[in-house]
């Protein structure tokens, strides 16, 4: 089990009033106490109180909510009502050293069904019942209804933040994400993406990111180290998604002090910033910037494609609940129903994924995002469960996953082809003549010449090499365009294939 989170982003000050089983102020103090200790970054999520909103209601989520998590746009299991996942990311390589989730759920856990759905083994730490899992990972039953997991670790280190979390030293949260914490906690926010950013860059690597960017070409060196200055100060990002009679988010920066520039101008930083790392989402593009004393701020409308793909960005955590004790009244299925059931489900869930994949349109700025999405979505679909399932399907979505890590792979070659090229424009010059004129020299014979001086001396040609890298750019995009056009027509001929096959096995269409 793995439990990826994308780290890198955002936060908010929004909030839902929404009815909820526990009192205001209680729902993650438990949860966030079995953190393991020095995480950057947290996202806190909270079902009662998205279950609870508007449009949960009016389309019946709490219905759907089994369909929801097959499908990706829930990252809990049905059985959890809250949830907190941490982890500590490495912003050098932009990938966790370790990631957890601990999670409340709405029954009895039942670390026997895990075992046996996962191949783990039943041990127990201390006074706990723990699952060794053989993804490099371990589980914890804190509580009847509380469990915990963790990625990647041993049993020592298991062992360790399990005592840890018994130890009455408080939260283990930085300043910032404790922050964000309480926006959850005691505010309400049903979802809380947060991470700490505070001494990660100093105001030198950020004035290099800021002259090699193309936003901020011919702009005063003075400016830029002003705004350098300002930008190393960053406090950290988060995101707050509040649910109403659609889906709402706010993205808040904050910084240690005032921060001088205009709205539309963060915003172009934000958008930047995101996309270099890989965490652009489309919607973004048309929400509304401000920004007031140490802030800057980013809101608007999500819809069900962004939250899919925020929620896409970390892998979702197993389900601990019960098998249903089969009854009388329940009606029987026939193996053969049940088999075209998990085939129709498990195809849809692939081509969900596939079909989100297409929004994605091609440009300098956000090549390193579409690599992201196509490395997520391909692990989405690897998690997908996969008992019961027709195993030529299995097959097909393994294929589907190899050709969108090709794309991805495409992609972040061309993106690195791109800098070692530009890098490498040499130098350009241009070769310009002088001359001046003193006078005329006359000969005996009445004719002669003007009198001067002349020469040559050369220039810097800035603007032809600019023209060569943007050329570079725009050759390496195009080339990973089509590479990537490439593997999306391969999985559109394997997916009509594959459902035509499954279409005559079980002789009704998919």
């Amino acid at each position: 089990m793995r439990i990826r989170y994308c780290g890198l982003w955002l936060l908010a000050a929004t909030l839902i009033l929404a009815p909820v089983n526990r009192a205001r102020g209680q729902e993650f103090d438990e949860l966030v106490k079995r953190l393991p200790r020095g995480a950057n970054s947290i996202v806190l999520l909270n079902v009662d109180k998205i279950l609870a909103s508007p449009i949960a209601v009016r389309e019946k989520w709490q219905t759907k909510h089994e369909q929801a998590y097959a499908s990706g746009l829930s990252v809990l299991p049905p059985d959890a009502k809250q949830a907190v996942f941490a982890s500590n990311l490495n912003f050098e390589q932009m990938s966790p050293e370790w990631e957890s989730v601990v999670m409340r759920l709405n029954g009895e856990a039942d670390l026997s069904s895990l075992a046996k759905s996962s191949g783990g083994t039943q041990e127990t730490i201390g006074k706990y019942r723990v699952l060794n899992l053989p993804t490099n990972a371990f589980a914890v039953q804190f509580s009847s209804d509380v469990v915990g997991a963790m990625t990647p670790v041993d049993r020592q280190s298991a062992g360790r933040w399990i005592r840890q979390t018994d130890a009455p030293s408080g939260t283990s949260l930085t300043q910032y994400l404790t922050e964000a914490f309480g926006y959850a906690n005691n505010l309400g926010t049903p979802i809380i993406m947060a991470i700490d950013l505070q001494d990660v860059d100093t105001p030198e690597q950020v004035l290099a990111l800021l002259k090699a960017s193309d936003r901020f070409k011919g702009r005063p060196e003075s400016e830029l180290v002003q705004l350098a200055t300002e930008l190393a100060g960053i406090r950290g990002l988060t995101l707050g998604i509040t649910l109403a009679d659609t889906v709402f988010g706010k993205v808040k920066v904050d910084f240690s002090d005032d921060i001088d520039v205009t709205p539309d101008l963060a915003k172009a930083m934000l958008l930047h910033a995101l996309s270099k790392r890989g965490a652009m989402i489309k919607e973004l593009e048309n929400w509304k910037p401000n920004v007031s004393g140490r802030q800057v701020t980013l809101e608007g409308d999500l819809t069900a494609s962004g939250l899919r793909r925020i929620f896409s960005l970390f892998d979702r955590p197993p389900s601990f609940k019960k098998p249903p004790v089969p009854t009388a009244t329940t009606p029987a299925v026939s193996d053969d129903r049940a088999k075209l059931y998990a085939a129709q489900n498990y195809f849809n869930r692939v081509t969900d994924y596939v079909k989100d994949l297409r929004s994605n349109s091609y440009d300098a700025n956000t090549m390193g995002s579409v690599a992201m999405w196509y490395d997520s979505y391909a692990r989405k679909i690897g998690q997908l469960p996969v008992v019961g399932v027709d195993p030529e399907l299995v097959n097909y979505s393994r294929q589907i996953s190899g050709l969108m890590r090709q794309a991805s792979a495409a992609i972040k070659n061309a993106n690195y082809q791109k800098g070692v090229r530009q890098a490498n424009v040499q130098p350009q010059y241009v070769t310009n003549t002088w001359g001046v004129t003193y006078g005329y020299s006359y000969g005996w014979d009445g004719y002669g010449g003007p009198v001067g001086a002349s020469g040559t001396y050369t220039t810097r040609d800035y603007q032809a090499e600019n023209d060569e890298k943007t050329a570079i750019r725009s050759e390496e995009t195009a080339n990973a365009g089509m590479s990537s056009a490439q593997c999306m027509q391969l999985i559109d001929q394997d997916t009509a294939a594959i459902r035509q096959r499954m279409s005559v096995k079980y002789k009704e269409n998919f």
